[in-house]
């Protein structure tokens, strides 16, 4: 009981996480929805397939609610890692996998892909720079991250 207070006083204190981040904490995926005192309220989020062999089985297979709501004792921000998705850049790199035929001309498909990539990511990239230069400022970075898409 003492730890798991102590994990609230630095979850209210520190730059851990608060309530509306999308988080991973304990082995749980989802948006934080409340801090209490002793446990974390997240709304549980499903997985992408190629994550569903971890446990606890999760039945949705994309990043969407499951509808469970999961309590994590505040310790756990002291023995696990606690990975947040929107504190300090709440931008992802996502990947998607378009099988090619190997006979096909790649670099025709490479051209088609990154059009449409950056005809749909121009909004998000503009917003997305200003940011990535501050969190490159922020933490010692060798290069600003690139939020351009690739292929």
């Amino acid at each position: 009981m003492i730890v798991s207070f102590a994990g609230y006083l630095i979850l209210l204190r520190g730059r851990v996480f608060s309530v509306g981040d999308r988080i991973t904490i304990g082995g749980v995926r989802g948006d934080v929805v409340e801090l209490g005192f002793m446990q974390t309220t997240v709304m549980e989020m499903g997985e992408a397939p190629g994550e569903q062999a971890a446990p606890p089985a999760v039945w949705v297979s994309a990043r969407q609610h499951t509808g469970r709501l999961v309590r994590v004792t505040n310790d756990r921000i002291f023995d696990s890692p606690v990975y947040n998705y929107t504190r300090e850049f709440p931008f992802l790199w996502e990947e998607i996998h378009l099988p090619v035929k190997f006979d096909a001309d790649r670099a025709r498909a490479e051209r088609i892909l990154l059009d449409a990539a950056r005809r749909h990511t121009a909004p998000i990239a503009e917003r997305a720079r200003p940011m990535a230069q501050a969190f490159a400022r922020r933490y010692p970075l060798r290069e600003t991250p690139d939020v351009e898409p690739h292929v």
